[in-house]
């Protein structure tokens, strides 16, 4: 039901008006001019178009090509970032085998033996004494013959060993294929350097001594790593 609908009504002109309420039906919900204005707006013919998703073809071009420039840019920097963190992490294991020798040396009160690995994985490092780039063995030499034997009456204790890092040249200046750490921690009783480098095409050391870094030895043990090819007085 509406609300009432309002109007007077008199018995004679001369009375006064009375005022006469009567109630209307209310007409279906389904009929009301509401109800079809609202199902009007939503039918699918007068929505309203979205906007398309996506991206054009020139907006993607347009992404392609600044790709392209920044990787540009960006990819000789980031060659030599990874150059220069391999060169300091072979800088840290072999500084971290140095330590490792002086302290069990000390600790075990008798000699250790740093020696290069001849070969790893398909890589011959035999050609020269001083080439290191295939790794290294910790252990203690029982016949006294600076060589690793894991056979025989008296087989070698082995106390670590050492990966090679990728595409390192590291050299040993002083081309020897064996380091002596003595029981007071001294390392064969003279001062020994290594220059650590990128690796060339050949395998050998990059000539950029930008990228080089040294690894001095003193005789007494101490060890400090130098960027470039020599080591500072």
């Amino acid at each position: 039901w509406h609300p009432e609908v309002a109007f007077n009504v008199g018995t004679h002109p001369r009375q006064t008006a009375r005022t006469a309420y009567v109630r209307t039906p209310r007409m279906p919900h389904s009929q009301s001019p509401i109800f079809h204005r609202k199902n009007h707006r939503s039918s699918p013919l007068f929505e309203r178009p979205t906007p398309p998703h996506g991206v054009t073809i020139i907006e993607l071009m347009c992404c392609i090509a600044i790709l392209a420039l920044i990787s540009v840019l960006a990819v000789p920097g980031f060659s030599i970032y990874l150059q220069r963190l391999r060169v300091n992490q072979a800088v840290d294991e072999l500084k971290g085998a140095l330590y490792i020798a002086r302290s069990e040396a000390v600790r075990r009160g008798e000699s250790i033996k740093i020696r290069k690995r001849d070969s790893f994985g398909g890589v011959s490092c035999s050609g020269s004494p001083g080439d290191w780039r295939c790794g290294w063995l910790l252990f203690i030499d029982q016949n006294n013959n600076s060589l690793f034997d894991s056979s025989g009456d008296e087989p070698d204790l082995l106390l670590y060993s050492f990966d090679p890092p990728h595409h390192i040249a590291i050299r040993f200046t002083s081309n020897m294929s064996v380091l002596t750490v003595n029981r007071w921690g001294a390392i064969n009783g003279v001062a020994a350097s290594f220059n650590i480098a990128p690796q060339a095409g050949n395998g050998e050391a990059s000539s950029d001594p930008s990228h080089n870094m040294m690894l001095c030895v003193s005789a007494g043990g101490r060890v400090r790593a130098n960027p470039g090819i020599k080591c500072a007085a």
